[in-house]
């Protein structure tokens, strides 16, 4: 059985390098502003980084796949109020791999734009949170996995380059209430059952075709031996 998929997936994997709908390889780096809604820490005040790699598969004229393997840094700051008479500082730093898997559509001619939409998986690689300056060493005790959904624009620069913007948010909770109570936003009406990430990130992209690093072919002797006859019979005319 598993010889089986091993032969199926490097099958499908030979099947879109072959393929004529240009495969690229891609590059992103950037920054994520983020939040944690449903714990008093909301606002975009947590600042990190976030990049990868990825492919991107042009399966329809106006349609691509995008899977992508990254880093992500997210987590909340909720930043003192003296003139409140609030001097209490909290920072939650979480650390993710990420596996999105976006689709993009291409709403013009030229290829200039794209709306982008899909789904992220995270695995949590690190957690450090501190109060008022001080590591809390007991932790926040949040989710080794991540499920959110994406939603994003592109301005394609060129065909290498790309400017990218996307608003990601958890759809399970991170962290659930204690004793499971639910909280539900008077705003919209939305039940909430714990913590959850809200990400805006911007980066700059890179990519290229990976058609472009196949080898040339030689050309074929026969037609090497006709244009050396063809130059021979010139000189011999001019003769």
């Amino acid at each position: 059985m598993k010889r089986w998929l091993v032969s199926l997936v490097l099958l499908l994997a030979s099947h879109l390098f072959m393929a004529q709908s240009p495969l690229r390889m891609t590059f992103r780096a950037g920054m994520n502003f983020a939040q944690i809604s449903g714990v008093g820490m909301q606002g975009f005040n947590k600042f990190g980084a976030t990049g990868g790699i990825g492919v991107s598969w042009r399966f329809k004229p106006r349609f691509s796949f995008d899977p992508e393997l990254t880093y992500s840094m997210k987590g909340a700051r909720r930043n003192p109020q003296p003139d409140a008479g609030d001097y209490n500082s909290y920072t939650i730093e979480t650390d993710y791999i990420e596996l999105p898997a976006m689709f993009s559509w291409y709403i013009d001619k030229k290829d200039r734009f794209t709306l982008d939409f899909g789904a992220t998986f995270g695995f949590l690689v690190r957690q450090h949170v501190t109060q008022n300056g001080g590591e809390l060493t007991q932790g926040r005790g949040f989710q080794i996995f991540e499920l959110g959904l994406a939603l994003g624009a592109a301005y394609h620069i060129n065909h290498n380059w790309a400017f990218l913007f996307r608003f990601q948010n958890s759809v399970i909770p991170i962290k659930p209430y204690p004793s499971g109570e639910t909280a539900i936003l008077p705003l919209w009406g939305i039940i909430r059952i714990g913590e959850v990430h809200s990400v805006i990130a911007l980066s700059l992209q890179y990519a290229f075709r990976l058609q472009n690093l196949k080898p040339k072919s030689p050309k074929p002797l026969r037609e090497k031996k006709v244009k050396e006859r063809k130059v021979k019979s010139d000189v011999m005319d001019e003769d």
